[in-house]
């Protein structure tokens, strides 16, 4: 805005107004090719055309006489292209911001499923971490047949089945809790302040699956139960998933009780 300097008289006397608010007008079109606004140009286009049209019609009466609706004129061009300015100021805050939180979920999420990614999950265990005396619990979910899903029906199917997981898994979860997807048909949940009834809490994800037409495996892991650090956690929950994966197919090649459910595979070809 405006120099403003205290005069002999202590009064307040504008300095170099031009100067400063054409330094102004550059940095906020700098702002607009950055964040490529119409809008916010098409503001600062009509604030710097009101700026240089009232300037113009001030050094002209300073040559020649002018009518003093024209002078008049000229200072309400001026104060018009403050307003515009700080309108489009305004604006781009608001784009700056959207702008900005959209690259944060970008950053943070996983593109296909919309869940978190494995950056933000590891993240989030951290924190968990931190705030260890609450205590909370981390599970590792891995899809079964998702193979035989790829190989019969196409990557396209496969896409579907872990868009489907992603949202029972949301679905299925507490505000305070974290789902994410680690890679593959890998998913992994953070049971925040999970006191003692974290067993319930994965049941009813696993119920959240079937009812969704998905069988996976799961693998819990407790803090502090079961490690304090992050690689322990997480080994610990990948181990005894795969020790109930196997398990399980264990048993259907018995024939027995427990096999895994294809289920997904006659829901993927619908």
């Amino acid at each position: 805005m405006p120099d403003l300097l205290l005069s002999s008289a202590g009064t307040l006397a504008q300095t170099a107004p031009v100067v400063s608010e054409i330094a102004w007008f550059a940095v906020i079109a700098c702002a607009c090719r950055y964040l490529k606004n119409r809008r916010a140009a098409t503001l600062l286009a009509v604030g710097v055309l009101s700026f240089v049209t009232g300037w113009a019609i001030r050094l002209l009466s300073d040559c020649t006489k002018l009518p003093g609706e024209l002078i008049a004129g000229s200072d309400l061009a001026i104060a018009l292209s403050f307003i515009l300015m700080l309108v489009s100021i305004v604006y781009l805050a608001r784009i700056g911001w959207r702008t900005a939180h959209l690259l944060k979920h970008e950053a943070e999420s996983d593109p296909l499923t919309g869940a978190y990614n494995r950056r933000y999950f590891l993240r989030a265990l951290q924190v968990a971490l931190a705030e260890a005396e609450e205590g909370f619990a981390v599970a590792i979910i891995d899809i079964d047949n998702m193979k035989e899903i790829n190989d019969n029906f196409g990557h396209h199917k496969g896409d579907e089945v872990l868009q489907r997981v992603a949202r029972a898994l949301r679905e299925g979860v507490r505000q305070t809790d974290v789902v994410a997807r680690l890679g593959g048909d890998e998913f992994g949940v953070i049971f925040r302040k999970a006191n003692g009834d974290t067993r319930v809490l994965l049941e009813r994800l696993r119920k959240q699956l079937d009812t969704s037409g998905v069988a996976a495996s799961f693998g819990l892991a407790s803090c502090p139960q079961d490690g304090k650090e992050i690689e322990r956690l997480l080994a610990v929950a990948d181990a005894r998933m795969y020790r109930q994966k196997k398990a399980r197919k264990n048993r259907a090649a018995r024939g027995g009780a427990g096999e895994l459910k294809n289920s997904v595979l006659l829901t993927a070809a619908r």
